[in-house]
């Protein structure tokens, strides 16, 4: 090798050295930036909006959209009976999720005492007695590329509309439509049967509750939200009883 050669190999091996320094300068910070947004993106509750058919295929509904009690007596799903299904644990909602169900009027269901009474939808605020465990009973066939390409666990996790789920309450007690329907809810079940057992029917959503994606999604969600009439009066503090 001629001494023009090698003054030549340690000119372009002095060259990638440098280029690997200057990849690592930039790449490592920008891929970290993107890491910081996308983490931004999903952190937060995420929300749906739903309906809850029983087993005698009415619907669950709050009463004047809410504000007062909670039974399974409609054969039809409009404001009432939609609700938005807030995701505590963010991301999709998969089985065993924490999850909160907000009325067109703002209000949350809550198993009073915690369950083992009746379910109602008269709480401005949501607290351990306003937050269910959504627990999957019966799936649907997951369909498409994302059945071809997630886990089998994963997909027997999530939960899609028409799905058969069933609520327990902070006491470990299950929601339950009394008769089957078309009477009212309680929360005072020990065990999952059909009249614990509710179809889902997600009819909307995808919100993310944290971030740049929280801010927009807030914001859709203030500007398509049912009106409940006059102005409702304060609601007791989280986890007390109503009088």
């Amino acid at each position: 090798m001629t001494p023009e050669h090698a003054q030549a190999g340690k000119a372009g091996s002095r060259f990638l050295v440098l280029c690997l320094f200057l990849a690592a300068y930039l790449v490592v910070p920008a891929a970290f930036a993107l890491g910081q947004i996308g983490q931004a993106l999903g952190q937060g509750p995420t929300s749906l909006q739903v309906r809850l058919k029983v087993a005698n295929g009415q619907y669950v509904v709050a009463e004047g959209g809410g504000g007062q009690v909670v039974n399974a007596n409609r054969s039809q799903a409009g404001p009432w009976e939609t609700f938005t299904l807030i995701d505590r644990n963010g991301g999709n909602l998969t089985r065993d999720d924490q999850v909160n169900l907000k009325t067109a009027t703002g209000h949350y269901l809550v198993a009073e005492g915690g369950g083992g009474r009746e379910v109602l939808a008269n709480r401005t605020a949501a607290g351990p007695w306003e937050t269910f465990v959504i627990v999957k009973v019966q799936g649907t066939q997951a369909q498409g590329v994302g059945a071809a390409l997630g886990s089998a666990a994963a997909l027997s996790s999530a939960i899609r509309s028409g799905d058969r789920v069933a609520f327990r309450a902070v006491n470990g007690q299950y929601v339950v439509a009394e008769g089957g329907g078309g009477g009212i809810v309680n929360a005072n079940r020990s065990g999952i049967g059909a009249w614990e057992t509710f179809t889902i029917e997600i009819v909307g959503g995808g919100t993310t509750g944290g971030g740049l994606a929280g801010a927009v999604g807030a914001s859709a969600a203030t500007s398509g939200q049912q009106s409940g009439g006059g102005a409702q009066a304060p609601g007791p503090l989280i986890g007390t009883p109503m009088r």
